[in-house]
């Protein structure tokens, strides 16, 4: 499992289900899934891939084109479309219903031999071939997925645009790395694209319409506190009708993030309660819908 990573949560599993039964909350929850509140590794395993394939996107502005409502997507989105068929060369790897070809490419970015060193998939397999290659990601809800590539190199989409504008790394081996046959080589379909800086925002517009928040806006989803027995305060994401369980509720603890308030009045888009309420807006970035009325920010609840 990721979280036994070393490299994610370096978490020995041997000792993870005595950790959560500390946590007085688990075991309700553990008796209601598998009927004993005993906890296991495999059990843990169980109910984390069930709560995985449980996050399905929801339908984009693109989706909706695609099904023939035109009026969907901006001009500039579908003359992003165009330049991802073509001058941007975004679909030779991001193709089909996931803008993913499922196959692993060498970017440039294995820092090889440097600090940051990462193989990629030459750790799983040990084929030379595979040293500094990673899997095409989908693009689905890109918008939302930041920071980018898997090293989390850029915060924002106008940094990878730039990257893969200017054909992205291609490093060349130091003296004492002349004669490594180990020494990985940029995909050949990496080239320099010349994009203009509308053309740029014009994919980034396109990007967005692929692109829509998984876990709701106000209406849709709410939060909750709550605190874990080491008593650290955390925030417990909960989405009524969607995953409205006690289960999920345990399972999806996130730190709670205090950024500057807004305030909505009774009766605002997709309020459903009495009095004033306050959304907490994160992240430090704004997003605007002409259409839904969105707030702006790529996460927020209810308080």
């Amino acid at each position: 499992m990721p979280i036994a990573d070393h490299t994610e949560m370096n978490q020995e599993l041997g000792l993870l289900p005595e950790k959560l039964g500390k946590i007085s909350g688990y075991a309700p929850l553990f008796t209601a899934a598998f009927g004993s509140e005993l906890i296991t590794p495999d059990r843990i395993g169980e109910a984390l891939a069930m709560f995985q394939r449980s996050l399905t996107g929801r339908r984009s502005d693109f989706d909706y084109f695609m099904a023939g409502k035109q009026e969907r997507m901006s001009d500039e989105a579908l003359w992003g479309l165009h330049l991802f068929r073509t001058k941007a060369h975004c679909i030779n790897c991001h193709n089909g219903p996931f803008f993913t070809d499922q196959k692993f490419h060498n970017l440039g970015l294995h820092f090889y031999g440097r600090t940051h060193q990462d193989l990629g998939r030459y750790a799983v397999t040990g084929d030379p071939a595979d040293v500094g290659a990673f899997k095409t990601p989908s693009l689905r809800d890109v918008a939302f997925t930041a920071p980018y590539m898997h090293n989390g190199l850029f915060p924002h989409l106008e940094g990878v645009l730039n990257m893969y504008d200017a054909g992205m790394a291609r490093p060349k081996p130091r003296p004492e790395f002349a004669d490594d046959p180990l020494f990985p080589e940029t995909s050949e379909l990496l080239v320099k694209l010349s994009l203009t800086g509308a053309e740029k925002r014009a994919l980034e517009a396109f990007l967005r319409s692929i692109s829509l928040l998984l876990f709701g806006w106000p209406g849709r989803s709410c939060l909750s506190e709550t605190r874990v027995a080491v008593g650290v305060k955390m925030t417990c994401r909960y989405i009524p009708g969607v995953l409205g369980s006690a289960c999920f509720k345990a399972l999806f603890l996130l730190p709670v993030q205090r950024p500057a308030p807004l305030d909505f009045p009774k009766g605002s888009q997709g309020y459903g309660g009495g009095g004033k309420r306050r959304c907490l807006l994160g992240g430090g970035r704004r997003f605007s819908s002409r259409r839904h009325g969105r707030l702006p920010g790529p996460s927020y609840g209810w308080r």
